[in-house]
C-alpha cells in the first residue's frame, strides 16, 4: 500500500515523526550520524552507572524460561572398522549429521555410505545436537557401524 505525503506529518524541531497520522504511533527519527557516538557513550556510561549503583539483583529461574548455554568445543574419538581410531574436533551445537558428513567426505571413510554412529551401543539420531547427548564429552568414543 502506498503512503501519500498527506498522511505523514513532521515538525522541524521535533525528534519524533508521526506514522500514518496517528499520534499513538510515534517513531524517534534520527537527525544525523553525530548521534551515533553520543548514543554509544551514553549507553556505556548508563550500564556502568547501573552496575555501580549498589543494587543487588537476583535471578529467579522460571521453569518456562529458555536458557542458552555457551557453545563449547571438544574432541571426540571415531572408531571405524579396519581403521585406527582418530580424533575429530566438534562443537556442542553441531548435529550428529555433521559428523556423518565429515566421515563421508574423509578419504579413509568415504566408501562407507550407509552407516550409523553409536555411543555405548546406542544409535545416535542424525538430527540431535551434540549438547543434547548424555555422556558425550571430551574423548568420548563413537563407533561407526555399517
Amino acid at each position: 500500500m502506498k503512503q501519500t505525503n498527506e498522511n505523514i506529518s513532521t515538525t522541524a524541531n521535533s525528534d519524533y515523526t508521526e506514522c500514518n497520522g496517528h499520534q499513538d504511533d510515534l517513531i524517534k527519527a534520527r537527525k544525523d550520524s553525530d548521534n551515533d557516538d553520543a548514543a554509544t557513550n551514553t549507553s556505556s556510561s548508563s550500564s556502568t552507572n547501573l552496575n555501580n549503583s549498589g543494587l543487588v539483583s537476583s535471578v529467579v529461574a522460571n521453569p518456562n524460561e529458555l536458557i542458552v548455554l555457551p557453545e563449547s568445543s571438544f574432541n571426540i574419538r571415531i572408531q571405524s572398522t579396519g581403521l585406527d581410531t582418530f580424533e575429530l574436533p566438534v562443537t556442542s551445537s553441531e548435529l550428529v549429521q555433521e559428523i556423518h558428513q565429515v566421515l563421508m567426505d574423509k578419504e579413509e571413510t568415504c566408501h562407507r555410505t550407509c552407516f550409523s554412529l553409536q555411543l555405548d551401543g546406542i544409535v545416535l539420531d542424525n538430527f540431535t545436537e551434540l549438547k543434547n547427548i548424555d555422556n558425550l564429552k571430551e574423548g568420548t568414543l563413537l563407533k561407526v557401524i555399517e
